[in-house]
């Protein structure tokens, strides 16, 4: 039970700093409190809230994202905005704190990892603005998210579900041994 309170306290906080950090760079006042209704509203829906009683990685994994998320929004309006130097002392310490709870999400899911290369070509795509050319701080996160990537993917490669067992094993270990399962299958029209 601690765990399931732990997972809601963590989603509350989640879309609640999302909400804020969207919120917050906007102009208008009711811009604001729309958007950030919208975001509190989504974030709290049944669909959404109720994996964060479940206790297993979903709860963690969405709780990561929208803080990863909400930092990068705050680290783009920062850059965008002018408000700071984008190699200012403020700006590091929220791309590497971004890096690490994105690093974390990508490493909680195998399938997170594929989000890794997507990450690193919209990185590159945003060095083609002037304000962001040859911007040290991106060229640093999108190579160190390489690294992350590579290593991800070769540790999974050895310890996967995915790769230890492929399907052809999966029909010689658990079911053409078995007439039963072969009958259920032939029963639906399954070769």
């Amino acid at each position: 039970q601690k765990i399931a309170i732990l997972q809601n306290l963590l989603a509350v906080i989640s879309w609640c700093f999302l909400a804020w950090t969207t919120a917050r760079w906007l102009k208008n006042p009711f811009t604001k409190l729309l958007t950030a209704i919208l975001i509190v509203t989504f974030g709290f829906t049944p669909q959404i809230a109720e994996w964060d009683s479940i206790l297993g990685p979903e709860s963690l994994t969405f709780s990561l994202f929208i803080i990863s998320l909400a930092l990068l929004v705050e680290i783009v309006f920062r850059i965008m905005r002018k408000h700071e130097n984008s190699d200012s002392s403020i700006i590091i310490r929220l791309v590497i704190t971004w890096f690490i709870l994105y690093t974390l999400w990508a490493l909680l899911r195998e399938v997170h990892l594929y989000s890794i290369p997507i990450t690193i070509i919209l990185f590159g795509i945003a060095l083609f603005s002037k304000k962001l050319a040859k911007n040290r701080i991106i060229i640093a996160a999108a190579c160190a998210l390489a690294g992350v990537f590579l290593l991800g993917y070769i540790a999974s490669s050895y310890a996967s579900r995915a790769t230890v067992g492929p399907l052809n094993h999966a029909f010689d270990d658990f079911i053409r041994p078995y007439p039963a399962r072969i009958e259920f299958f032939e029963k639906f029209g399954m070769p």
